[in-house]
């Protein structure tokens, strides 16, 4: 499909601001884009018609690190580098990690349920969410509780991780953080030919 330029891009600060945004799209007929980082690539912030972008970057907000609960609250603009950044002068580490660190946020990371070097030990971003803000299509604001075990009921969450804002627009998660390891060791290998590292792996 062709691909269009937006009608306009609004920068919102916080979620009662997504909410007159998605509330005046639905009354407009226009479509909403969620922006987070910009890294672009799942290629969900294209437009296949004219739209309203939503960059989320300025909700970039870090609003609780709770180290007993191993958790911390960020606003989905938050960059991954900089909740990092954060994190590691509590001796914690955010369990995700792609080469788009510096500029990947949050609420893009969630939305693509992305995956970076760390998710063979934490898993994807979406595996990492406790509980999640976001807004919904019509408007409504959907907070679902920080919880780690869920024995009942729909799984709200799974309705956004991996939508690309198609079911909703996150502005807050709760995500687990991870204890720093001791030590890290970092290996490389140099095979002479593709077709040899290939059959090593």
């Amino acid at each position: 499909p062709e691909l269009h330029r937006p009608t306009c891009l609004v920068r919102p600060q916080s979620t009662e601001e997504v909410r007159r945004v998605v509330e005046f799209a639905n009354r407009e007929i226009v479509s909403v884009v969620p922006f987070g980082g910009g890294s672009g690539l799942m290629g969900g912030a294209l437009s296949i018609r004219p739209c309203v972008v939503l960059d989320l970057r300025q909700m970039n907000r870090i609003i609780n690190v709770d180290t007993e609960a191993h958790t911390a609250r960020v606003e989905a603009g938050v960059v991954l580098e900089s909740l990092e950044t954060t994190l590691s002068q509590t001796g914690f580490i955010l369990g995700h990690d792609p080469w788009t660190v510096p500029v990947a946020t949050i609420g893009g990371a969630i939305s693509t349920d992305s995956v970076g070097y760390r998710a063979g030990i934490y898993g994807s971003m979406g595996e990492q969410v406790l509980g999640l803000e976001a807004v919904l299509p019509n408007g409504e604001v959907l907070r679902t509780p920080p919880v780690s075990k869920r024995s009942v009921g729909i799984d709200l969450n799974a309705l956004l991780i991996g939508g690309e804002g198609c079911f909703g627009v996150v502005t807050e998660a709760t995500i687990r953080i991870f204890p720093k390891p001791e030590a890290r060791v970092f290996c490389g290998f140099l095979f002479s030919s593709f077709e040899q590292g290939f059959v090593a792996i």
